[in-house]
């Protein structure tokens, strides 16, 4: 007799990187567990979108494996992706759900779930949050009824600023570029209120990283002028070529934009406006005091003429 003792260590084995192993998988659902550990495994040895290894290449399969079941009973992506860099993986939180959900069927469909539970929630807070943004801000003048008229808070980002174009001219110079024209903020802040060129206007604004209040009516004929309790009043020139000019809404303008829909402003279709700017500060409201410091509204009517007019300027 002999007695044979018992190994010290485990055996490992390292499964060789094999790109046409991935010809072969099939979805996750409906294959035993030991098929579901080589197709984990085949994913885990190949390469990711940027063509690294998904796991170090001296991980043992048995280390990959112990890997993966505690990837699987992490709670969330956050603390999935943490792990799994420690481990020294390189893939994005798409290509590892994909390989796990053959370890633990069913994380793609629970991360898909989380994913939408978690944007319903940023789009209520978001809606929550232009609501009483928009509540803040009320029509500077009521009593004219334009054609087309919107109020809404706007968000402004760093540098402050805003722009009125037109967004199907895809002329040179980009949207609202005209023969090769197109308004600059630069432009504006050397002018200190307002650039217009071909079919857009560039605005400047004292704020920067807070919400103002702004107005925009659109009528078919001048309406009267209204300086009274406006700090600054000017009216240009701009153009529309394809019958539309608008103020970019958040956050499809970018880190800025209106936070409430408003309206087409050329009436007329297709043509050359007139766009009247009047800014004003407004007082600090210390039992409200998130709102707005600056108010705008933006009164367009069709007109030929593309002189800069100033009807009222600071001082």
């Amino acid at each position: 007799m002999a007695v044979v003792g018992a190994e010290r260590d485990a055996r490992l084995t390292y499964t060789a990187a094999d790109e046409g192993c991935r010809d072969q998988l099939g979805p996750a659902a409906g294959r035993g567990p030991e098929e579901r550990r080589r197709s984990f495994l085949c994913l885990a040895r190949g390469t990711t979108f940027a063509a690294d290894a998904m796991f170090p290449e001296n991980l043992a399969d048995q280390r990959i494996l112990a890997y993966g079941g505690q990837l699987c009973a992490l709670p969330g992506d956050r603390e999935r992706q943490a792990l799994y860099e420690r481990a020294g993986g390189t893939a994005d939180v798409i290509e590892l759900v994909a390989a796990l959900d053959y370890l633990c069927p069913g994380i793609v469909a629970r991360q898909t779930a989380d994913a939408r539970r978690r944007q319903a929630e940023h789009d209520r807070q978001e809606a929550a949050w232009k609501a009483e943004a928009n509540a803040r801000c009320a029509d500077p003048w009521p009593g004219a009824r334009a054609r087309r008229q919107g109020t809404a808070a706007y968000l402004l980002f760093e540098g402050g600023g805003y722009a009125v174009f037109d967004d199907r001219d895809d002329g040179v110079g980009g949207p609202g570029g005209v023969d090769g024209e197109s308004a600059d903020i630069f432009a504006a802040i050397e002018d200190g209120f307002i650039d217009a060129a071909g079919s857009s206007a560039a605005i400047v604004t004292d704020e920067e990283n807070a919400a103002m209040c702004l107005t925009v009516k659109a009528f078919g004929s001048a309406p009267p002028l209204r300086l009274a309790g406006w700090d600054q009043v000017v009216e240009v020139g701009i153009a529309s070529r394809s019958g539309r000019l608008v103020v970019p809404t958040y956050p499809e303008g970018g880190d800025s934009g209106a936070a409430g829909p408003l309206p087409d402003l050329a009436v007329a279709g297709p043509g050359h406006y007139r766009l009247r700017v009047h800014a004003r500060t407004r007082p600090w409201d210390e039992n409200d005091p998130d709102a707005p410091l600056e108010e705008h509204l933006l009164v367009v009517y069709p007109g030929r003429s593309t002189a800069k007019v100033v009807h009222r300027s600071p001082g």
